[in-house]
């Protein structure tokens, strides 16, 4: 935390002197220059050269994830996690390799093609001294708005990129889970957020915390955040458990099966008070079958069974107790030291809460969230439950927030069918066979 306010001061000093000497000097700059490694991340079209502060519509553009010794916007910087960044500098190896998983938080951006690798590949002696080329460092340093592809050749250490179609206008938001050579262990997590549309609109202000670019913010904590949002208002997450399907990810000598990957939020903040350095808290475990298979018709068929059985008809005792019993082996399986340790941190925090625990789900395939995942299923009543209490399972809406939204959201549509299993004594007499409502809500709930 010291560090990260020194790097503050000197870039609000270093920015003030620059605006009223209109000249920075390079000792200066190279002073910041060798505090840190950052990341950062930023946007050109497909076919171009320069950064863009702002998205168009159905336009390809080419995201990259840079490593470098310097942080292209001096008021953000974005630190490496504390745990890489010493793996990074304790290596006597010339280079090093990340496995990049994205994760896409909203609806806002497809791809425009899977990624032709996944992998960073990072010259190691790039990060332990300043840039080989600190003229052009310390022109980016004065001015973010000066990128280019050639500028940031020259001051980044490693890079990851992905083409991307901005597909609806407003805020949007992207995550690049990094992991090591192996894609087996997580080491750090970057958000970034930015608007599509007019930049001169005063909503992309508000999506980005005052500022008219993309926002960045990093770390393992930051796999916890429901969606980016600066205005408050995400409810607080105990736990999050992430599921990428590695089926169109290609790792030398990995199995193209599931990764899975629990945060617990207790157990990161024990460790940072504790000034420990170890990804305490955070776990990761190959699943035994891809995640289309986790979500597969037998399974939702044992749901639909167990959900008849539960109703006067039957009166089974603990009917969701199979299903529960065999979600918990496909998410967590006996026999893989790290998932067991995942499933008892989770019970753990379900236990201690003061409240039902809040857990944040993500399964997500090629980046973009494939199916909702009943993982509340694991606190269903049985002679011996996994879960103590019940949970709180959060799987956003494909949009997680309509907070800047001044017009309708959608339309919406129930359906009333004509028998609800003993519940129809709870709906008006004169609904006496299936009905279409319809009609229009906003966030005003208009």
């Amino acid at each position: 935390m010291h560090t990260r306010r020194t790097i503050r001061y000197v870039a609000i000093f270093l920015s003030a002197t620059c605006a009223v000497l209109a000249i920075c000097s390079p000792q200066w700059a190279a002073e910041l220059v060798v505090q840190g490694r950052y990341w950062n991340l930023w946007a050109r079209p497909a076919d171009g050269e320069s950064v863009v502060t702002h998205l168009d519509l159905n336009n390809r553009y080419t995201f990259s994830l840079d490593l470098s010794r310097i942080p292209y916007v001096l008021e953000r910087p974005v630190h490496v996690d504390p745990g890489l960044d010493r793996k990074l500098q304790e290596s006597s190896y010339k280079t090093a390799t990340l496995v990049i998983r994205p994760t896409f938080i909203d609806d806002a951006l497809s791809l425009a093609e899977p990624p032709s690798s996944q992998r960073m590949e990072i010259e190691i002696d790039q990060l332990k001294s300043a840039p080989k080329d600190e003229l052009r460092a310390n022109e980016l340093l004065r001015d973010p708005s000066k990128l280019t592809l050639t500028l940031a050749k020259s001051v980044r250490a490693g890079f990851y990129e992905i083409n991307l179609i901005p597909k609806r206008s407003g805020c949007a938001s992207i995550a690049l889970s990094i992991w090591n050579d192996a894609g087996i262990y997580p080491l750090d997590h970057v958000i970034a957020t930015f608007y599509i549309s007019d930049n001169n609109d005063i909503r992309a202000q508000n999506c980005t915390n005052g500022k008219s670019e993309l926002a960045l913010g990093g770390g393992l904590t930051t796999m916890l955040d429901v969606a980016n949002s600066f205005n408050g208002g995400d409810p607080p997450i105990d736990g999050a458990l992430y599921i990428f399907d590695d089926a169109w990810i290609k790792i030398p000598g990995k199995q193209a099966n599931a990764m899975a990957m629990y945060v617990d939020r207790s157990q990161i903040s024990n460790a940072k008070a504790k000034d420990r350095r170890d990804n305490k808290g955070v776990y990761a475990w190959q699943l035994l079958r891809s995640a289309d298979r986790i979500l597969s018709d037998n399974f939702i068929a044992g749901i639909i069974n167990a959900r008849a059985n539960a109703t006067d008809r039957y009166r089974q005792n603990n009917p969701y107790s199979d299903v529960a019993k065999e979600l918990e082996q496909m998410v967590f399986p006996p026999g893989i030291q790290e998932a067991q340790d995942a499933l008892s941190a989770l019970k753990d925090t379900v236990r201690s809460a003061k409240q039902a625990a809040r857990i944040l789900v993500r399964l997500t395939s090629f980046g973009t969230p494939s199916g909702y995942l009943p993982l509340g299923l694991l606190a269903a009543r049985s002679e011996t439950p996994i879960l103590d209490r019940s949970i709180v399972v959060v799987q956003p809406l494909p949009r997680p927030s309509y907070s800047h939204a001044n017009t309708c959201v959608e339309s919406w549509i129930f359906g009333v069918p004509d028998e609800l299993e003993k519940a129809d004594k709870y709906f008006p007499a004169d609904i006496d066979k299936p009905q279409i409502l319809m009609g229009q809500t906003s966030v005003a709930g208009a």
